[in-house]
Formats: structure tokens, C-alpha cells, sequence
């Protein structure tokens, strides 16, 4: 599905994320796990928000694929994710 499929999806997603500025912090279940990942990889976050758990398996040294349906949400994880291995 894509952002044109659900414009009122996006919008209301854009909303959330727009005034939101806090550094995301990865699920409790995946940094809990962290001692069972390998050491690299790829990694695709699907609704990815702000990227918390991008931002960590990438700082892990993964390949990360992060989509979200708001732009808003890419856009500041693209900012945060400078020099790191993300495509969002």
C-alpha cells in the first residue's frame, strides 16, 4: 500500500510524528535480545516510526531497510541516520 492508496492514513500519521523530536529508543523485546543477533545482516523495520529500532541494528552493523507510511517519520530518521547503513 502506498501513501496514495490512504492519503487520510498518511495525514494522520504526518500529524503524530510532525512535533515529535525525541531520540527513539528500540523495542523492549528486540534490545532485550540483543545477545541473539548475529553480527551483521540485513534488516527491514516495516512502520518503522522514528526509527528506533533502525537506528539500533544499524548501530549493530546491519544493512537497514526502515519504511513508514509518513513522511514526516522518514524524513526525521533520515536526518538521524546520517553516516549510518539506512535506507528509509
Amino acid at each position: 500500500m502506498t501513501s496514495a492508496d490512504n492519503p487520510s492514513l498518511q495525514s494522520k500519521w504526518d500529524r503524530i510524528y510532525r512535533d515529535r523530536n525525541e531520540s527513539p529508543a528500540p523495542s523492549g523485546v528486540l534490545a532485550e535480545n540483543e545477545h541473539l543477533l548475529p553480527d551483521s545482516g540485513t534488516a527491514l523495520d516495516v512502520a518503522c516510526g522514528l526509527g528506533g529500532n533502525a537506528l539500533f541494528l544499524a548501530r549493530r552493523g546491519f544493512a537497514v531497510q526502515a519504511w513508514d507510511i509518513s513522511v514526516e517519520a522518514i524524513e526525521k530518521l533520515r536526518r538521524r541516520a546520517v553516516g549510518l547503513p539506512i535506507d528509509a
